[in-house]
């Protein structure tokens, strides 16, 4: 059993490496261990109370219970390879990635801490006919040629790996939690590669499994509500496609190529709107880099408010902090209509606990703590 203290104690883990997991043991629909087939050959089984799914692309847990969805507006083909001295920005920006559109999809740059560039191209499963014809190598030194930007950085280099194609399709699952096991990372869901989410959500998610194993052995939480929660906290996917679907037609080059045609149609669902979703990155940190990148693609000030309300209210905040010094006798504190509070479950330092869920406007702040809530809750004019 788990420590319940708020700083946890280290109490250790053992490592199996070469031992790969052939499937899930189940009791009805409860997790209750793995199969698996170690180095040698053999195989065992090891029974366990949670059983959390890290198995990347794999998606084990998703696969065996039919629960992984594609979504067919991502692309689906990926073709890459890794560049020797190509040119890189100058100064500071050595580091910085590229991303282009040309016809077929659009091509990403990034630099590596080995000397290397990645270079691939995101495009459609209809292109595979044409790395069947050209080859790969042929297919993609031909679509290299029809961008501008990494056609000229990479010019100069020299292709040391690849090319290499991989599937790149976005999916989702309709579960990420149920009785003794969660998912996490892109065993769960992959979103388009041109978000670059899947490192970061592996340590996400990761870390709020261990926050729910560690408060339902405590007993802080019952698992009943624990999986509920994660389960909804982890589906952020449909949040992130809406993101992604408005970025996609937002770009207006190679606007008649078929790739390009296909993710422009309108799409639809909560949140889907610009406004929606800029409502929602407007509480991001990066809210600044946001609106100058929409900006850059052209979107104009009627879509950019969310983002320039924020900054204005970053602008003003410390003056709007100093008036409260003035006399407050005819103050009363009032959430505007927009704010809404509840009690719900939510992570402080990926610890899993009861508290208080204010929601700004559609974007959320969640405390534990006893007294503050309690304020929160009294605040009603």
């Amino acid at each position: 059993m788990p420590s319940c203290s708020p700083a946890l104690p280290p109490v250790g883990a053992e490592v199996r490496e070469g031992h790969r997991v052939r499937a899930v043991l189940w009791d009805g629909e409860r997790a209750v261990g793995v199969r698996y087939t170690s180095a040698e050959g053999a195989t065992g089984e090891f029974r366990a109370r949670w059983v959390i799914d890290a198995s990347g692309r794999s998606g084990l847990i998703a696969r065996e219970r039919s629960l992984r969805v594609v979504d067919p507006f991502y692309p689906d083909l990926s073709v890459y390879a890794y560049v020797e001295h190509a040119q890189r920005f100058a100064g500071e920006r050595a580091g910085n990635l590229l991303i282009e559109a040309v016809p077929w999809g659009w091509f990403w740059f990034i630099p590596l801490h080995t000397g290397e560039v990645s270079v691939g191209l995101v495009c459609d499963r209809s292109s595979r006919e044409q790395t069947k014809t050209r080859g790969l190598d042929g297919f993609f030194r031909e679509a290299l040629a029809t961008s501008t930007l990494v056609g000229a950085m990479v010019a100069a280099g020299r292709v040391s790996r690849g090319p290499i194609a991989t599937t790149s399709r976005g999916y989702s699952s309709a579960r990420y939690a149920g009785p003794g096991w969660l998912v996490a990372g892109d065993a769960g869901s992959f979103v388009d590669p041109m978000w670059a989410t899947g490192v970061a959500n592996a340590m996400t998610d990761g870390l709020m499994a261990a926050g729910v194993v560690e408060a339902v052995g405590c007993g802080r939480v019952t698992e009943a509500a624990a999986v509920a929660y994660y389960d909804q906290l982890a589906q952020r996917t449909d949040r992130t496609l809406a993101l992604v679907r408005f970025v996609y037609g937002s770009n207006h080059l190679h606007g008649d190529a078929p790739f390009w045609r296909a993710r422009r149609a309108p799409t639809g669902g909560p949140g889907a709107s610009p406004a929606g979703i800029l409502r929602r990155l407007s509480g991001d940190p990066s809210v600044r880099y946001f609106r100058n990148a929409f900006s850059g693609m052209g979107h104009g000030a009627d879509t950019l408010a969310p983002l320039d309300e924020m900054l204005e209210r970053w602008t003003h905040r410390d003056a709007a902090i100093g008036g409260l010094t003035q006399d407050l006798t005819a103050w009363a504190p009032r959430f505007r209509p927009a704010v809404s509070a509840r009690r719900s479950l939510g992570f402080e330092g990926y610890r899993l606990t009861p508290g208080l869920a204010i929601d700004n406007d559609g974007i959320e702040h969640f405390t534990s703590d006893t007294a503050m809530a309690t304020v929160f809750e009294a605040v009603d004019g």
